[in-house]
């Protein structure tokens, strides 16, 4: 089964204070959102993008986007705005 890449704020914290290369990104958010698919409760853990912390809510549709990391053969996975 192929993922909408939908997605529901399922929790959220804020980080104030980031670990190595994420220092200079706190304060920032990591947020656990559920898949629309909800194939056996599905929850990924993701940082934010183009969404201001103040305004993340537990119930947000959300959407799943990719990130290259520039000089590494890395993509992360964010969350942003549906």
């Amino acid at each position: 089964m192929e993922a909408s890449g939908n997605a529901t704020v399922y929790s959220f914290t804020l980080v104030h204070r980031g670990a190595g290369p994420f220092q200079e990104e706190a304060p920032y958010a990591l947020v656990a959102a559920a898949l629309a698919e909800d194939p056996k409760h599905c929850v990924l853990l993701a940082n934010t993008v183009d969404i201001p912390n103040e305004e993340l809510r537990i119930g947000m549709p959300v959407r799943i986007a990719f990130e290259d990391i520039e000089g590494e053969d890395t993509t992360l996975w964010r969350v942003g705005p549906a």
